[in-house]
């Protein structure tokens, strides 16, 4: 039987190619990789796998990592391992004139130091046989690797290149490049130094510059470098010795300007690549021509795409973009990204894709890919803006989401080209879109370079002045909104669309309402929805009865939207009071004392009983007017599909409810509506959301403190998300809002309210939104009597029984087969009932029932 020699047996020697190898490779720590070392380690020692192959990006790491692992699996092996630079072994048998593919067992040999047959040798070793073939394995390597991994049983093989073998029983793990941060992280300074790629940034540039370190003056620009660096090693270490002599800002500025300078030397990095087009050319060139030439192209792709969209862009059936995009995945020229739905999606690094920009340049081909580009996301942008208002919305969000930066790039590549119609007619069908992405002000900017872009048609330029308006509007510049509404006006009056000038009326309703003139709103949406009473238009019906409701809300408080300091504060200083007066709560008016009670309308979006005040006053009159109006604005939009317009007009008619003392309902209804609008995306209406839901709550709950402490919270997290967008939000009185927040630090005092703030401008948006639907844990002001278990509902009594089982929200409304919120809403009514503060406290009333029940029954049985 063989004998392996000592070195085989124990590595460790000095004199080995192997020990040479790891002595250089350990002259740096291995940095952000702890996790896959871990992971890799587990696999190699568990034998779950035998056959490794460690593929990834040129420059990302491999052989650093592959260094690292082979030094934690060896002392774990009875017969040891060795590591084989491969690359350089077989370019050395090229040099010397032999043949490789036939030598390539014999060069394995020669690296083992061992004078028999390679597979007699390593049959009964437990072993681990690095073999680090830099780019692609040799010719006839896998041959050789598929006999060794059959004949060899305890014998661990990692293999390190570009590309996978294509051996049964393989493999792949993909090196991702090292985690980046997120330029809009908020991370502390500490925290943002143990990001993997800024760690190696900080490590490599202190050792030319010891006195580099992260600051606050710099983060942003070390966060942007690293960003642009994509995290990959190699671009890394050759940016760091450019630190020297420049700061994080101006390096930046001078890689905009000359990607070339990410260029250094043999004492910069360990990698044979000096340069990032080095490597880049490097990888390229294994391809063949008509691959190399596609690759090339997709850098007309500014993010990540799929087969279909590479099948529609570069004129290239399915199946061939298909299986093109696997190969360059092969490569490892291409990164993947898993989606929730199982499929994928690619996409190159940045530097890789500015090379491949430059190229294109170079060779003439830029504008024909461009404009290929161009036109097959402006067709699909045409196909899915408009399912922005039905059924098939949120759908489409998504399908817009993912290719916003695509539609971008479309729109500049239109506008550098003068393509006037096209690029006014993008941007104007795209402005749904970015206010619910609350880019208002990107909106304006966008717009106007596809005004200025070039020629189009007076129906173009009349769209494109309606919708600057609107952005205008909601950007808060009520001059320029103005000029541009009454432009668009006058133009479709002019060629007597009256849809379309209906429209802009309840624009300019919304700008007269912003401005506090509520006569002149009313008027004009009185205009608009008798003009459209003629038309078939339920959509603009629904939008301008909604906008009428908040005109009647409005004017029934007897004040405009920009009063932040008058009635609506004077309001809220009786928020403390037990009778029907006007809360601050952030809701429109209030129910009087001896309001007899009745129902709401029958709208589908008030639906139920209700507890709506039906006084004599002219208060009590515009809140029932008010109300129908939302109920019709609700009832028209869900009749045409569109559910984030509905929630937003379920947010108004919550407000009204509230007000008139149906507070039940009030609260369903706006938790409803901030879960759809959650669900969508949609960052100004969720604005809006969080403080009509947190109103609602003030109200029912004003008494309690810890009330007042979650509204300061959820008012903190809605003007952070305002802040953001730069959007005003929509169906939102500013009077209510900062009445409401000025009520909230004067029950919490100074200090308080702003520790409640600072917490809540730290939530993110889906933790706002789970704080608003979570029930109030506190008692109610007025609890009833015991025994009202009795009176319990078949739903309540389903609800407290698996409540008491254990079951969370999610799989109580699953067992029941109903909307999560509605079990969220049901426990509620259940907790109030029983009188009990917490889900805990409902499953233990239900349990004592159920024991008192059956002590009961069993002393029945006894005594009969």
């Amino acid at each position: 039987m063989f004998q392996s020699p000592p070195e085989l047996r124990h590595i460790g020697t000095d004199d080995g190619h192997c020990a040479g190898t790891l002595r250089r490779y350990t002259l740096t720590p291995l940095i952000g990789r702890d996790t896959e070392l871990a992971e890799l380690k587990t696999t190699l020692l568990s034998g779950e796998s035998r056959l490794l192959t460690l593929t990834g990006h040129l420059g990302v790491g491999k052989s650093r990592l592959a260094a690292a692992l082979f030094d934690e699996v060896v002392p774990h092996l009875a017969d040891g391992g060795h590591y084989v630079e491969l690359e350089t072994l077989t370019e050395h048998a090229q040099h010397a004139g032999d043949n490789p593919a036939a030598d390539l067992r014999d060069t394995l040999r020669a690296a083992l130091d061992i004078d028999t047959d390679l597979i007699t040798a390593l049959h009964d070793l437990e072993f681990l046989l690095v073999l680090d073939c830099g780019s692609l394995p040799p010719h006839g390597y896998r041959t050789l690797i598929g006999r060794l991994a059959d004949a060899a049983p305890r014998l661990r093989i990692l293999t390190v290149a570009t590309q996978v073998l294509g051996v049964y029983g393989e493999r792949r793990v993909q090196l991702a490049p090292l985690a980046v941060p997120e330029p809009s992280d908020t991370l502390e300074l500490a925290q943002l130094a143990e990001v993997p790629a800024v760690a190696l940034l900080v490590h490599r540039s202190r050792a030319v510059r010891p006195g580099f370190r992260l600051t606050e003056e710099n983060r942003a620009a070390v966060t942007e470098l690293c960003v642009r660096l994509d995290g990959l090693p190699l671009a890394i270490e050759l940016a760091a010795p450019r630190l020297k002599a420049s700061s994080p800002a101006a390096l930046l500025e001078e890689i905009d300007r000359a990607p070339e300078v990410l260029r250094g030397s043999t004492a910069d990095t360990m990698s044979r690549h000096v340069s990032m087009s080095d490597a880049l050319e490097h990888g390229w060139s294994l391809l063949a021509p008509e691959r190399r030439r596609l690759l090339i192209r997709l850098a007309a792709f500014s993010s990540a795409f799929d087969d279909a969209e590479v099948s529609g862009v570069c004129g290239l059936s399915p199946q061939e973009a298909r299986g093109a995009l696997e190969e360059l995945v092969d490569h490892s020229l291409l990164l993947t990204r898993e989606q929730e739905d199982g499929s994928v999606r690619f996409h190159m690094l940045r530097r890789a894709r500015a090379h491949a920009l430059a190229q294109l340049t170079r060779e003439g081909g830029l504008t024909p890919a461009q404009a290929a580009h161009a036109a097959y996301f402006l067709r699909r942008a045409k196909e899915t803006l408009p399912l922005l208002q039905g059924p098939e919305q949120t759908c489409a969000v998504r399908l817009l989401d993912r290719w916003h930066p695509e539609i971008l790039t479309a729109l500049d590549v239109l506008v550098q080209a003068g393509e006037g119609e096209e690029a006014a007619g993008l941007a104007s069908d795209a402005l749904p879109y970015w206010l619910v992405r609350g880019e208002v002000r990107e909106a304006v900017q966008r717009l106007t370079a596809a005004e200025a872009a070039g020629e189009c048609t007076p129906k173009t330029r009349a769209v494109t002045e309606a919708a600057l308006g609107t952005a205008h509007l909601l950007a808060g510049d009520l001059r320029e909104a103005e000029e541009r509404l009454q432009s668009a006006l006058a133009m479709f009056e002019s060629m007597e669309d009256r849809p379309r000038a209906a429209l802009v009326m309840t624009a300019m309703a919304r700008l007269e309402r912003a401005r506090g003139d509520l006569g002149r709103a009313r008027i004009l949406l009185e205009r608009a929805r008798e003009e459209l009473r003629t038309l078939d238009d339920g959509h603009t019906c629904a939008l301008a009865a909604g906008l009428l409701a908040e005109v009647c809300r409005d004017d029934t408080d007897g004040i405009g939207p920009a009063d932040t300091s008058g009635k609506a504060r004077d309001r809220s200083e009786a928020a403390d009071g037990s009778t029907g007066e006007s809360q601050a709560d952030g809701t429109a008016h209030s129910r009087s004392d001896g309001d007899s009670e009745g129902k709401s309308g029958s709208g589908s979006g008030s639906k139920g009983d209700g507890k709506a005040g039906r006084s004599g006053t002219k208060a009590g009159s515009g809140t029932q007017q008010a109300i129908r109006l939302a109920e019709e604005s609700v009832r028209l939009y869900e009749e045409t599909g569109d559910a984030r317009e509905a929630a937003l007009s379920t947010l108004t008619l919550a407000g009204l409810l509230a007000a008139d003392g149906d507070t039940d309902r009030a609260e369903e209804l706006s938790c409803q509506a901030l879960q759809v609008l959650h669900d969508i995306g949609d960052l100004p209406a969720l604005v809006s959301a969080l403080r009509v839901t947190t109103a609602v709550f003030v109200r029912r709950n004003r008494r309690a403190q810890e009330a007042w402490e979650r509204a300061a919270r959820l008012l903190a997290t809605a003007d952070s998300i305002e802040k953001r967008t730069g959007c005003a939000p929509p169906r939102q009185s500013a009077a209510e809002h900062h009445a409401l927040a000025a009520r909230a630090r004067e029950r919490l005092g100074k200090a308080a309210f702003e520790e409640q703030q600072a917490a809540g401008r730290a939530l993110s948006v889906g933790e706002a939104v789970t704080q608003s639907v979570t029930p109030f844990a506190q008692p109610p002001v007025s609890p009833l009597p015991p025994g009202t278990a009795d009176v319990l509902t078949r739903r309540e009594t389903e609800v407290a029984n698996l409540v008491a089982e254990g079951l969370s929200n999610r799989l109580v409304a699953s067992r029941l087969g109903i909307a999560e919120w509605t079990a969220v809403n049901t426990l509620r009514k259940v907790m109030r009932k029983l009188d009990c503060t917490s889900r805990v406290e409902v499953a233990n009333h239900v349990l004592r029932t159920r024991a008192q029940t059956a002590q009961r029954d069993k002393n029945r049985s006894v005594a009969v």
